[in-house]
């Protein structure tokens, strides 16, 4: 979780004043996790249902993944990042320097490479059972 606690700090000094930077910087986590929970969640179920012989193309797990990684990532965020947290964290942590964009640039293609691996390897597993 001090990864998560750095994330916001970097995103929530990259957030003009101007815009809540509180609720802004949660918006931003919850669509920064959401990108890597739907990759692994498409690459869990694809194993799961791989295990379970259960036959269903990779676009309707790809579905489910979404679907249920849109709400899973919400309820994650908010469970952690209750006001009082959000208040502790600012108040631990001092304001990164101007490369606190560069941070948040790299975060968000980060996790659009995450979200683009785990598919493929869902869809790896899927199609080709002989490797394992």
């Amino acid at each position: 979780m001090i990864l998560f606690d750095k994330i916001y700090v970097f995103i929530y000094w990259c957030v003009s004043k101007r815009l809540s930077p509180e609720r802004t910087t949660i918006w931003a986590l919850n669509y920064l996790l959401f990108p890597v929970l739907s990759g692994f969640l498409v690459f869990i179920l694809s194993v799961l249902f791989w295990l379970l012989s259960i036959k269903i193309g990779l676009p309707i797990i790809i579905v489910i993944g979404l679907i249920a990684s849109f709400f899973l990532s919400e309820k994650l965020i908010e469970r952690y990042y209750t006001d009082e947290r959000q208040k502790q964290i600012i108040k631990a942590n001092n304001k990164p320097g101007l490369y606190r964009y560069l941070v948040f640039i790299f975060l968000i293609f980060t996790m659009l490479i995450l979200m683009i691996l785990f598919s493929i390897l869902a869809g790896i597993i899927l199609h080709k059972p002989a490797i394992w």
